[in-house]
């Protein structure tokens, strides 16, 4: 029977001073975009009030990474091997969910804050979507682009992995989340939206329009 097996203990995982510094966590960030500040925030406020206060934090981030999922499944739908053109509608689809997946990302704390409720799980749970995110981001953005299986789609993935990983290995080290200037879920997100935009109302081919020699 299973409640005659013996389960292997694991007693780091419930040592006292693990426990004790769980118990005292907080989330910390420092982000120094001045679009975050100016431009993004009194959006991200609005938009918090909005919310009511029954719905948890960590469906508002489920809410919005399940946009991405319908994007990057839509993608994969109608472009198998990434490669294929997408129907336009599909690229102003994958601004949209990247869109309101970047609100739901910032309004979740919002509405932690709000309700009392934060805690080391929902931040878990937030950075555990955001990497989800960061691969199907990409999928998204290779099939929009029509690069398919090549160099530039190995080097995109290998990139942003890395740029999601040294943050969060930084922010284990020192207690906080560094955000600079110019970074990625501001900016760099605001630029994936204008690029299914445009990708949408001209088409991937606009990306293909030589500069130089056979650079485009």
């Amino acid at each position: 029977m299973i409640r005659d097996i013996v389960w292997p203990s694991r007693p780091e995982m419930y040592d006292p001073a693990r426990l004790k510094a769980l118990r005292h966590y907080q989330y910390r960030s420092v982000d120094k975009s001045p679009i975050s500040w100016y431009i993004l925030r009194p959006y991200w406020n609005a938009v918090a009030g909005c919310m009511p206060l029954w719905l948890a934090p960590n469906t508002i981030t489920l809410i919005g990474t399940a946009f991405i999922f319908a994007a990057a499944s839509l993608t994969l739908l109608y472009s198998p091997d990434l490669s294929t053109p997408l129907p336009r509608w599909l690229h102003y689809f994958s601004a949209l969910a990247l869109w309101m997946y970047s609100t739901m990302d910032n309004v979740d704390g919002k509405q932690a804050r709000r309700t009392n409720s934060s805690s080391p799980l929902g931040e878990l749970f937030d950075h555990g979507c955001d990497a989800i995110v960061v691969g199907l981001g990409l999928v998204m953005m290779i099939g929009s682009l029509e690069v398919g299986r090549s160099w530039f789609a190995v080097l995109a993935m290998g990139l942003a992995f890395w740029s999601f990983f040294l943050p969060t290995w930084e922010e284990y080290h020192t207690g906080v989340l560094h955000l600079g200037v110019v970074n990625g879920p501001t900016e760099g997100i605001l630029l994936f939206v204008a690029m299914y935009l445009v990708t949408g109302t001209f088409g991937a081919g606009v990306w293909r329009t030589p500069i130089y020699g056979t650079w485009t």
